[in-house]
């Protein structure tokens, strides 16, 4: 629909109580909005090598995590399925992870922010 057809369409939508305003014959603009996207955050909170979360995007994953917390694995796997740039922070005391095998290549860009465990002294 043009933006032409759209004011024609608006314009007798209008009410009848309008019509002896003096702003009743100003045109009505739309102007479409730019493309937004949330930047998405993911905590890891488990040093487990698990993927038994739903990885189909971060909010589904925070959604369902499998019942024991987030793992890198699925933190990696739910920000390569999500478009735009995300991070991971860690919510991890001390512990260490220890992949049991190579962790997803990282197709998608990612901010891997370890600063924010607790406990991190730099």
């Amino acid at each position: 629909m043009s933006r032409m057809q759209r004011f024609d369409w608006l314009a007798g939508q209008r009410d009848f109580r309008f019509k002896n305003s003096p702003r009743h014959d100003r045109r009505l603009w739309f102007e479409p909005l730019e493309d937004r996207r949330m930047l998405a955050v993911v905590t890891v909170g488990n040093d487990l090598d698990l993927a038994n979360g739903v990885t189909s995007s971060i909010a589904s994953l925070i959604a369902d995590d499998g019942g024991d917390g987030i793992s890198l694995r699925e933190a990696l796997a739910a920000a390569n399925a999500n478009a735009g740039t995300d991070t991971i922070t860690f919510g991890l005391s001390g512990q260490v992870i220890t992949p049991g095998s190579a962790l997803p290549q990282i197709t998608e860009s990612v901010v891997i922010d370890a600063t924010t465990a607790p406990g991190y002294a730099g």
